[in-house]
């Protein structure tokens, strides 16, 4: 479940389940979600994650040339569980923060989401 803007009362300390949205780009492939992830050669696989839903929009509009694709708002929550689990064979997650862009391992990522500190660079 994702909460809608503002349904959060003011003033509430911001936990994982009430932190801002996350947004992939995504489609329905056979009964189920895909996630957008683009094979990377020798560095691996790398998954786009974003905070805004405009720079989602812009990333799928200049490099998403198939149709199907849509831009998904998603948990915390739930990148774990597809990092951990269907995407668990992504090298790296690329995301746009505070306007830049930028490449971090995909352990790096889940533990920022869960609040641990990075280990590995890996």
């Amino acid at each position: 479940m994702v909460l809608e803007a503002g349904a959060e009362p003011r003033g509430r300390p911001l936990t994982r389940s009430s932190a801002p949205p996350r947004y992939v780009i995504a489609r329905r492939e056979n009964g189920g979600l895909e996630v957008l992830v683009s094979s990377g050669g020798p560095a691996g696989s790398t998954m786009p994650v974003f905070l805004s839903e405009t720079s989602a929009r812009q990333f799928l509009l200049s490099n998403v040339p198939e149709s199907g694709w849509y831009v998904r708002s998603t948990s915390a929550g739930e990148l774990i569980s597809l990092l951990l689990g269907p995407c668990i064979g992504v090298s790296r997650v690329l995301t746009d923060t505070a306007g830049d862009t930028g490449l971090v391992s995909r352990r790096s990522y889940v533990d920022s989401l869960v609040g641990a500190p990075a280990f590995s660079s890996c």
